[in-house]
């Protein structure tokens, strides 16, 4: 049996895969911003953003870089930094109307 909200049926297929949209980072930090779509209680396909915050570390058993969410002190700075800018890129794109937006000509 298929799954509804308010009688209309659950189209998951229709539902976009997380994509990246900017990433910042500095030192071993990075924010990386993420467009995602889901379904809201009346089963429409609604549009957010979501941020990711990790710290890159190289595995010395494994001589792999791998990535934790957790920081040290010397951590905040660069983690304040890029989740700055990471706001900071949100809030301008959704300020920007079509008269403010610049389209920079692409060179072959």
């Amino acid at each position: 049996m298929q799954k509804t909200i308010n009688n209309k049926p659950i189209v998951k297929e229709n539902v976009k895969k997380n994509n990246i949209v900017k990433r910042f980072s500095t030192g071993v930090v990075s924010v990386t911003i993420f467009d995602n779509e889901a379904l809201n209680n009346e089963g429409e396909i609604v549009s957010f953003n979501s941020i990711n915050l990790s710290k890159a570390f190289l595995d010395k058993n494994t001589n792999t870089w791998k990535h934790t969410s957790s920081l040290n002190r010397n951590d905040v700075p660069n983690a304040l930094l890029c989740l700055f800018k990471a706001y900071e890129f949100l809030q301008l794109k959704n300020n920007e109307t079509e008269e403010d937006k610049v389209y920079y000509p692409v060179e072959d």
